[in-house]
Parts: structure tokens; sequence; C-alpha cells
């Protein structure tokens, strides 16, 4: 699947509906032949169609991932399940009913400012039926026949219509959201729709985001075991998947006595790790310097380190390799990090 244009798709969405990004970075995207367009489940997997995105232009691509990351901000998927238990809807064209609804719920306002329509998007005007209802009004006021014989390709998956596919990863599948993440990403979105005016300059687009840039310094010294450069080239990549697959802001260098070249990050098994000494300082001084400057500068490190004397001018977290705990002492670390840094145990 061509990811690069897909995550353009992304970023482009993310422009014209910033406050719809924590929404459009919190699904995970998976490659499947099976589905015709795109396709959502309740646990914020999007199934994409390699064809689909070889074929459709960018800002098209866009559309599409707006409009099915808006099945689940509207709980597409849990309103089907209680509207076929309360009308007995049990077979798998209510379901498509269901799916057509809940389209003509997003598309009659969705696009447009922007956004552009995809090809082959269902409107209710189709049917006759006047735009601005929810999917349950939809719902009674047609039936699948000739009419609809052009919607019958559409499928958005178990996240718009609450019925579970063969090919759905399921609850227990990975990369899915918990129900408590879910409603965080909701409640994000909701906070973004609901702004206060005059909190941005004029002529500022609110809540417009762009990844951040990271620096990832691995301490590569002596005291740091294989297994943990292991475990570093793995958070190299959790970071690159949370600024949304975008490797060309994520930069990795290694560091022990002396900082080494800061690498544009293609694969992370592919970044030289390699030292003998240690002292991050180096690395932190290298990464402020870089060009462009990064918005976050990530140290991996079991923590046998100097810490530069003076907080960075960029945020900063530290990634500590977890050791046995001694009895002899308190902490395990030569030197705390400082307090200014954000510090998360790793493994």
């Amino acid at each position: 699947m061509d990811t690069d244009k897909l995550y353009a798709a992304r970023l482009t969405a993310t422009r014209v509906r910033p406050y719809l990004a924590t929404a459009l970075f919190a699904l995970h995207l998976v490659p499947s032949s099976r589905v015709p367009t795109m396709a959502v489940d309740r646990h914020w997997r999007c199934y994409v169609s390699p064809a689909f995105v070889d074929g459709t232009p960018v800002d098209e691509l866009a559309g599409v991932l707006v409009h099915e990351v808006s099945h689940l901000l509207r709980d597409h998927h849990g309103r089907s399940d209680r509207v076929a238990r309360r009308r007995d809807l049990t077979g798998r064209g209510d379901r498509l009913r269901m799916n057509i609804a809940a389209d003509f719920e997003i598309n009659d306002d969705v696009y447009g400012n922007g956004l552009a329509k995809p090809d082959g998007a269902v409107e209710p005007a189709m049917l006759g039926l006047d735009p601005g209802q929810l999917m349950e009004d939809y719902l009674p006021q047609f039936r699948l026949g000739w009419a609809t014989d052009d919607m019958a390709w559409l499928d958005c998956g178990s996240g718009a219509d609450g019925l579970e596919r063969d090919w759905d990863l399921g609850a227990d599948g990975a990369h899915g959201l918990s129900d408590e993440e879910r409603d965080a990403v909701r409640f994000r979105v909701a906070q973004g729709l609901t702004g206060q005016p005059g909190d941005v300059p004029q002529g500022c687009p609110p809540l417009r985001r762009r990844p951040p840039r990271v620096t990832v310094i691995v301490d590569t010294s002596g005291s740091v075991s294989d297994t943990e450069l292991g475990s570093a080239l793995l958070e190299v990549t959790a970071i690159a998947r949370a600024v949304g697959g975008r490797r060309d802001l994520v930069s990795v260098m290694s560091c022990d006595a002396a900082a080494g070249v800061a690498y544009p990050l293609c694969r992370a098994e592919g970044v030289p790790l390699v030292g003998g000494g240690t002292d991050l300082r180096a690395g932190f001084a290298r990464a402020l310097r870089s060009a462009p400057r990064p918005d976050v500068v990530v140290a991996l490190t079991d923590g046998q380190t100097p810490w530069p004397q003076s907080r960075p001018s960029c945020r900063t977290v530290v990634g500590l390799f977890s050791r046995p705990v001694r009895e002899d002492r308190v902490d395990t670390y030569d030197e705390p990090p400082p307090p200014w840094a954000r510090v998360v145990r790793i493994g």
C-alpha cells in the first residue's frame, strides 16, 4: 500500500479539519484487499484497500478518512446496535440500510470548506430525502430496492453498522483502542468543537496541529545491554507511529562520550548503534544545534550519564531502561534525570 500517499491524505484532512486531528491520528491504518474503499471497526482500526489508495487523488482520500472517522465519533456502531434491538432488525440487508442511513447523516454536511467530496459519496437527496437528519430518522424512510442498487457496494465496516466482519481483527487484535482511549479521543474532539472564540489570533486557524519534530538520542555506552538497545529500537518505532508515520519528522543519533550523526529515520533497525563511554550532554548539544530544531528531544538511556546543567529550549523526555533494584541504594541510577525532563520507565 502507498502509505506515503495515505499519510499525505491524513495531513490534508488535519489541515482542513484541525479539530479532528486527535481522531485522525488515533486511527490505526490496516491494509486490506477485502474492503471496497475504507472501512472501520469499533476499535478504531481503519481497513484500507491498497488499490483504492492507488487510484484516488489525495484530496479525495482525505475526505474518505474524515468520513470514516466520523462514523466512530458519532458512535454509529453503538447506535446501530440499539436500533437493531429496538426494531428487531437482524438481517445483513438491515445493516446495509443502517450503513446508508449513517452515510446520509455524515455526507450531507461534512464536505466543502476545503474538504473534497469523494467520488461515489451517497447523499439523502439521491432518495429524495431532506438533509440535516440523523441516521435513526433516515432509516425508516427508505427500503432496499432499485433506487438503492447503486449503493449496494457500500461497506464502511462494523464501525458504521455494528455488524462484525470476518476480516475484523476484533477486540483482542493488535492496535485497537480501549473504551477509555476512545472516550478520550471523543472528548478531545468535543473540546475542539466547543472552543470559545477569541482564544486564537485573527487569521490563525484554531487547533491546527503539526506533529512534533523529534530527535531521539540513544545511549550506546558500554553499560547499555543489547536487550536494552533492542528496546530502544522499539521505542523509536513507537515514536514514529505517534507522529502519524511521518518518518521525516524523526531523527535518531547514537551517543556515548560523543554524539554521532543524527540520521533521518528510514527503518528503526537500520540505525547504527555503536559506542563506548557515556556523556549524553554531547547528544543534547548536537540535537539542539540541528536545523530544523526539534520540538521534542527523547533520550533513551540507562541513566549512567551526566546531564545538561540548564533546561533545553524544547520539551525533553527521558526513557530510562529498567534495572533491578539494588538493596544498598535507593536509586539504581548514578545521577537521576533533572526535574525539567519528563521521565518514563522502559521495560
